[in-house]
């Protein structure tokens, strides 16, 4: 696997004409300049995520306003040894694992200020630097009259991140990755050279994840604008395993939320309609929860887990699955309940810095599980489900189970490559005590493990804890070994990898200490690890599963949350 290997200046010059590089692009390739560049200037760390869910110990971050920035800062690691991971946001990460993490004491890299933009109608194609959010990029596509066609639920977030993690929408009528859109793409490799990826390249190294280079550059396919009507229909979910798949490839976008404790689902679906339809409606999840959590705090968390009981969780969950309430705003819509909006306002949502619920006044903090799968196993997948939760109560009270969708994907580690593919994901309001479980912590846990291990589950790249991906890389990934081949010719040196990266690709041994099953940095293998007066046992339905249970003694209100699945008289037996 080969390739093009061009000159700095040349590749500086074409990315300037495209807009990506607005200053300082001189640079040189000769040995003794490249010895002779100066210490970057460093802010100390340590770099905390957008949730302050992690946090990397390091030796600090290092800004980039250039390309030559970049290639100056890569050197600069490679000559002194340094571990260097990247940032593409200015709010450090949104991922949910120390996957931007260097090795201790390392550097971190953003290079959120290289975001120009630049559109060719004629070819369809969007040129990016990293740092330009996804609604960045929108805006730009749609002053053309064009549109990028797929996109997560949260476009906040960079393009070189989106790719990185393979942040995704939902659909069956074709991949539904931002990644799968790459058809141009520029590196800064481990040693300061700048690379263009071939078309085989991209397709090994699009969903990145961070280990093959600096992301300068990429140009994504767009499409001509279109709008959207959107719809949603709540039924109850006993025929759901024999009907989810036609439901969603009945529509150009569709997602499921299941809530398998009370018997119910909820289809949301978006299908193209003119563009001359009236209507302007917007996507304003993001900001709802927003300002709700500006009004209640951690009040809902301290209500769901730390009330001895899933009663409260439970019931919140029966009132979302009865009266779905959209987060689609009719804007200017002659029919309130089908709003009619422009694609990139509808499929996806933001929310300004300092008004999310993760970063206002009170940070409330959420994590996320989720795990894909090949879609053909959907209907046993689900019956496995129904079957853990016959044992052990679990409820979903923020999304339900949440179902998306993707047709296959040529890319190598993106979660559909291969086969048409099924993310469930379930959204877990954090307990404010970091070393105490959750409400329903035992059931997610087993329905987690169960997923990759019985179905060779891929976990989202950005979401998940560390422990969840020890070495799903050559187990759960076909074409894991062209990305490795690439991987290895672009950082020859390992400047890129980090513990993160030994956990995906080697099974590296995950550290056990008190209470590391509740902070999510190990899965329990003894009662210590577990923490919270609870004991680590083996899952009700898959045994192969390690849990945390209540320990014998322990009050409880529901037998569920025993190790023994027995509660009598207040006390796990």
């Amino acid at each position: 696997m080969t390739s093009k290997h061009i000159s700095s200046a040349a590749v500086l010059a074409t990315l300037a004409l495209a807009g990506c590089v607005v200053a300082n692009t001189s640079d040189s390739t000769n040995a003794d300049e490249q010895a002779a560049t100066s210490a970057p200037s460093i802010k100390p760390g340590p770099l905390v995520n957008a949730e302050d869910s992690f946090r990397c110990d390091i030796e600090g971050v290092t800004v980039a306003r250039t390309v030559k920035d970049v290639q100056d800062v890569v050197r600069f690691a490679a000559r002194t040894k340094r571990s260097l991971k990247v940032t593409s946001s200015k709010r450090g990460s949104h991922s949910h694992n120390p996957l931007i993490c260097p090795e201790t004491g390392g550097l971190v890299l953003d290079v959120s200020e290289l975001k120009t933009l630049s559109v060719d109608s004629a070819r369809g194609i969007v040129t990016s630097g990293p740092g330009a959010t996804l609604d960045e990029v929108f805006v730009a596509a749609a002053a053309r009259g064009l549109n990028v066609e797929m996109m997560p639920d949260y476009t906040g977030i960079s393009v070189a991140g989106a790719i990185a993690t393979g942040a995704h929408g939902s659909t069956l009528r074709k991949a539904s990755s931002v990644a799968s859109l790459v058809t141009g793409m520029t590196v800064v490799d481990g040693r300061g050279e700048l690379r263009v990826f071939t078309p085989t390249e991209i397709a090994a190294g699009a969903v990145h994840v961070g280990w093959a280079g600096v992301v300068v550059s990429v140009d994504l396919r767009v499409a001509p604008e279109f709008k959207l009507r959107y719809g949603d229909e709540t039924w109850n979910d006993e025929r759901l395993e024999l009907e989810a798949e036609n439901l969603v490839r009945a529509h150009d976008y569709a997602r499921i939320h299941w809530w398998p404790e009370h018997q119910r689902y909820v289809l949301d679906y978006f299908d193209k309609v003119s563009v001359t339809t009236q209507g302007n409606g917007k996507n304003e999840g993001w900001q709802q929860s927003g300002a709700l959590s500006a009004i209640t705090g951690n009040l809902p968390s301290i209500l769901m887990n730390n009330t001895g009981t899933e009663d409260i969780q439970c019931a919140i969950s029966a009132v979302r699955s009865g009266f779905w309430l959209s987060s689609i705003a009719a804007v200017d819509t002659p029919d309130s309940s089908h709003p009619v909006g422009t694609s990139y306002q509808m499929l996806g949502g933001s929310c300004a810095p300092g008004t999310c619920a993760w970063d206002g006044a009170t940070r409330v903090k959420t994590r996320s599980i989720e795990i894909a799968f090949p879609l053909v196993h959907l209907k046993e997948w689900m019956g496995d489900v129904r079957q853990i939760l016959s044992k052990n109560r679990g409820c979903f009270p923020l999304l339900g189970i949440y179902l998306r969708f993707s047709a296959e994907s040529p890319v190598a580690l993106d979660l559909a490559q291969g086969h048409d593919t099924v993310m469930f994901e379930i959204h877990v309001l954090e307990n404010i005590d970091p070393a105490r479980f959750e409400a329903s912590a035992a059931a997610y846990a087993e329905i987690q493990q169960m997923t990759v291990a019985k179905y060779t589950g891929r976990p989202h790249w950005g979401k998940n804890e560390a422990p969840t991906f020890v070495g799903v890389g050559p187990r759960a990934y076909e074409k894991w070994s062209d990305y490795e081949a690439l991987r290895a010719s672009v950082d020859p040196d390992g400047l890129f990898e980090n513990a993160f990266w030994r956990n995906t690709a080697m099974g590296a041994v995950v550290a056990h200490a008190p209470s590391c099953a509740a902070r999510r940095t190990c899965i329990c293998a003894s009662d210590s690890d577990c923490g919270d007066s609870r004991s680590c046992v083996a899952g009700f339905t898959f045994p192969d599963t390690r849990v945390c249970r209540k320990a014998e003694g322990t009050g409880c209100l529901r037998g569920y949350e025993c190790a023994s699945n027995n509660c009598s008289f207040f006390q796990c037996r």
